[in-house]
This record gives structure tokens, sequence and C-alpha cells, in this order.
């Protein structure tokens, strides 16, 4: 087999692979969008959901969700290792700061419906320091890295639009909370 006989086989492996990948992503955004004339049949839908279970889901949280932080009350400092793709983190390769989220999730979770975030527009950290109220609950967590005396907050994003406006007053709205986690 010479050299050149090679190369046309790889390019036209090349080409064949890509064709599949094509196929397999054009379907899998086509049968995630409303009814449209390129809509699969019920059976290719329930095929393509079998093979790609997510969808396009992960790519779909609303950016102006409120963003929830934690913070050590002694330094006020933030007690969690986010964002996930930080250089502390390896670009997301150690995924603690993951695990850390579902914690939270979970501790959060046992905060009694009956409490109340205290309203905070002078800045977190400052709202923190002034509650009074200390909620205790119990992280059961194995491995639990979110132990002690903590401060959460539920913070609004400022828009991306409002970002030239330094001069003006514009004040990121939050709600405050101070929880006293034990963990066993």
């Amino acid at each position: 087999m010479n050299n050149s006989s090679l190369k046309s086989k790889s390019f036209i492996v090349l080409i064949v692979i890509s064709a599949v990948w094509i196929i397999f992503i054009g379907k899998s955004i086509i049968a995630v969008l409303p009814t449209n004339p390129l809509s699969p049949n019920i059976e290719e839908q329930s095929l393509m959901k079998t093979l790609y279970p997510q969808g396009w889901g992960f790519f779909s949280k609303n950016p102006r969700e409120e963003m929830i932080n934690v913070y050590e009350t002694k330094t006020y400092t933030q007690a969690v290792s986010w964002p996930n793709n930080s250089f502390k983190n390896v670009f997301g390769l150690d995924r603690h700061g993951r695990a850390q989220g579902v914690e939270l999730g979970y501790l959060i979770e046992q905060i009694p419906k009956s409490i109340e975030w205290g309203d905070c527009k002078d800045g977190t950290i400052s709202c923190l320091k002034k509650t009074d109220t200390v909620v205790t609950i119990n992280n059961k967590t194995p491995k639990a890295s979110l132990c002690g005396n903590l401060g959460l907050s539920r913070e609004t994003l400022i828009p991306w639009a409002w970002s030239n406006k330094s001069g003006s007053n514009i004040s990121k709205e939050s709600k405050v909370l101070r929880v006293e986690v034990t963990c066993s």
C-alpha cells in the first residue's frame, strides 16, 4: 500500500466520522427545539433522549438567577472554593468546589421556611456583621467542609449592561442569614 492510498483512506475515514458527529449534534439540537418542519418523529426523539439524556439543558441556567455565597464570620472571607474554573481548582479538574455546592444545598434545605433572610442594601459583609439571628443546622455530609459560624447571602447580580454606570448609585441587593453549622 503506497502513501497516497493511505492518506486518501484516512481522509475518507475522517470525513465519515465528522459527518456522523455533525448529524448526531444536529439531531440533538433539533430534538429539543419547539415543533418545526425539521422536528424528528417520536421514536427518533426518544432515541435522542436515550443517547443524550441531559440534552442542552446544561447551558440553560438563567444568568440573572440569585447567587448564593458563603462567608466565614471570623474573617468574612468566602468559605467555598468557587468558581470551579478558577486556578485554585486547577481550572475545574479539582471537584472540591462542586461538592461544596451540593453540601450547601443540603444545608439550605434544613433552614426552616419560617426563617426570614434579612434584606441588605449596604453590602453583604456589613449586613452579616449586623445580623444577630443565628440558625443552628446540622451538616451530616461525609467529609463536611462547611462547619462553624457561617454567613449566607443570596445576591442578585447586576446586569452587564449597567457595568459602565460607575457614577450612579447602583447597589447590589442581597438577603443575608447567619447559621451555626454543627458537623458530625
